[in-house]
């Protein structure tokens, strides 16, 4: 195998159609490959094309807008019991996203992701809210139409699934408001703190270890103090957030 292995077009070949994991068994399976130069060479080639296109969907995915009931029907997809909790919880949801447990949404998932629906698209389940569909949950787009000078959108999220921009740009009705939840970033954000220019900066790890960094324009008495903030402004160039 190891003789088979030092021939560069098998190599290419083998990059070219193997999924990382089938890599990643292989490597595993056969002594000494995790070892092999040539075959690491290209392995850390493909995870960089990889972490290239989760960071290129990350940064500028494109949200599509689906009906949840002409979806499904359209599919011919019969409701499940999983199924049928997340459609109630979704008529009468009483908080920012809807939670329930892992392996109920991932069926759930699963049946969305077979209709074509993307992580990061829109859910509308014919009720006055609508729904971003992201891998552990279904984050409500809250419709503000009280205690504001106009009406708008509010979405209460991280940064773990996409960039700001991403929600930010969807063309809604109504403008929208992101209320950043930083609580998981507070060592970072306090570890990276610049006193003097009032700034601190995050790194997110993605999928395959691809990373991108944030730098937020914020006060450390924010950072102490609160768990999430309203992004006053996004420059995407810079990946800067002001709060």
């Amino acid at each position: 195998m190891e003789i088979l292995l030092n021939q560069e077009p098998l190599l290419i070949f083998l990059f070219k159609t193997l999924q990382m994991n089938e890599i990643n068994c292989l490597m595993r399976t056969c002594k000494n490959l995790h070892k092999h130069s040539k075959l690491n060479f290209y392995k850390d080639l493909r995870i960089a094309e990889i972490q290239k296109v989760v960071l290129d969907k990350y940064h500028n995915y494109q949200p599509k807008s689906y009906r949840y009931y002409k979806l499904t029907r359209n599919h011919g997809m019969a409701d499940t019991k999983s199924i049928q909790l997340i459609k109630s919880l979704a008529k009468g949801f009483k908080s920012d996203e809807i939670i329930i447990h892992p392996q109920e949404y991932q069926e759930f998932s699963k049946m969305l992701l077979g209709c074509g629906v993307c992580y990061g698209d829109i859910l509308d389940f014919d009720q006055e809210n609508d729904f971003f569909f992201l891998k552990e949950k279904l984050a409500i787009i809250y419709f503000q139409y009280f205690n504001t000078p106009k009406p708008c959108y509010i979405l209460s999220t991280d940064l773990d699934n996409f960039a700001p921009n991403v929600y930010l740009d969807y063309d809604f009705e109504h403008s929208l408001k992101i209320l950043l939840v930083i609580k998981k970033y507070r060592r970072q954000l306090k570890a990276n703190y610049d006193h003097l220019g009032k700034q601190s900066k995050v790194e997110i790890e993605l999928e395959y270890r691809a990373k991108t960094t944030y730098y937020f324009k914020v006060s450390f008495e924010q950072i102490t103090k609160s768990a999430s903030f309203y992004i006053e402004k996004y420059d995407s160039e810079t990946k800067t957030i002001y709060l």
